[in-house]
């Protein structure tokens, strides 16, 4: 079995028609094109809109406010000899998260790699704590589909193999994506693997010693000290008019847009293709005359075992 490179692009789109075609034909060409695409309040035609070059693989169109996409390239079955079915629907996700605002779509990929992508609940009209709160549930949700699916004898799992990705409403710093018992996420690549390059086991991190959290690895964490005024991952406004916001949240750059990965999954991970894109095509994404949009894209690479 071989190992291919998949070129990811994550973007919360704020519904704009238009951008991601526009992002894709200007930018998915040669050895830059894209292979996954994972879109965040999507627009309700984003199916017609990339129609002609992509395969969606899942969506949820439960609230037509805040649709979450994720498509494939066609070309890269071709490319990759890719002459299967790629993906697998878990079944739903409980009416609790959608009664809480939460967003969530899951799928298996190539029968070994399990994706979460998620939309947490705004700020606005928010407090942290409550936030919080949001953050130990749906982490708790994501670690029961894991013991679920490892299961399955569909599938060849071998421990947690997941990818957690979208726009977290959190920052990598704030206490529910840091917390054991929330995404437990940490910044540190040498926690994962020793000085050898190999990876330390499946780690947990305990509380008293008796109850074992999961951990993720973060690599978002990378690129807070690179943020200027030019980069940004989430453009934050701390005051809108006619809301009342937590005087805590006074962050105006914010990295609310994140990619998690379990331990295992570290080496699938290319560090070195992280990075923010602050323009598309005709569109500025960052700056004074940036279009309309709080979020910008991310692009990542991962290597994933072909069946």
């Amino acid at each position: 079995m071989s190992m291919e490179q998949f070129r990811c692009l994550l973007w919360n789109t704020k519904k704009l028609p238009g951008v991601v075609s526009e992002l894709l034909r200007t930018e998915c060409k040669g050895d830059k094109m894209y292979d996954l695409v994972f879109l965040v309040e999507s627009h309700e035609n984003i199916e017609t809109e990339l129609m002609n070059n992509w395969t969606m693989i899942v969506q949820n169109l439960s609230d037509s406010n805040n649709i979450l996409s994720v498509f494939e390239n066609k070309e890269i079955r071709f490319r990759k000899r890719m002459f299967f079915l790629s993906h697998d629907v878990i079944d739903p996700i409980p009416n609790i998260f959608l009664d809480l605002q939460f967003r969530v779509l899951h799928f298996i990929y190539l029968k070994k790699y399990l994706f979460f992508l998620v939309h947490l609940p705004s700020l606005f009209d928010r407090d942290k704590e409550t936030t919080f709160t949001y953050a130990l549930e749906l982490a708790r949700y994501i670690r029961s589909v894991e013991d679920k699916i490892s299961l399955d004898p569909k599938y060849n799992f071998k421990g947690r193999a997941s990818i957690v990705l979208g726009d977290f409403n959190m920052n990598p710093f704030d206490l529910g994506m840091m917390h054991p018992c929330g995404f437990n996420a940490l910044y540190a690549r040498d926690t994962f693997i020793n000085h050898h390059g190999h990876l330390v086991n499946e780690l947990n991190l305990s509380i008293l010693g008796k109850f074992n959290y999961p951990l993720f690895y973060n690599p978002i964490w990378s690129l807070l000290g690179k943020a200027n005024e030019d980069i940004k991952a989430t453009q934050y406004t701390i005051r809108p008019k006619g809301r009342q916001v937590d005087d805590s949240n006074q962050l105006r750059n914010n990295f609310f847009d994140q990619i998690l990965i379990r331990p295992r999954l570290i080496h699938n991970f290319v560090m070195d293709d992280l990075e923010i894109i602050t323009h598309v095509g005709r569109y500025q994404l960052a700056g004074r005359k940036a279009l309309k949009t709080d979020h910008y894209p991310i692009q990542f690479t991962l290597k994933l075992e072909l069946l």
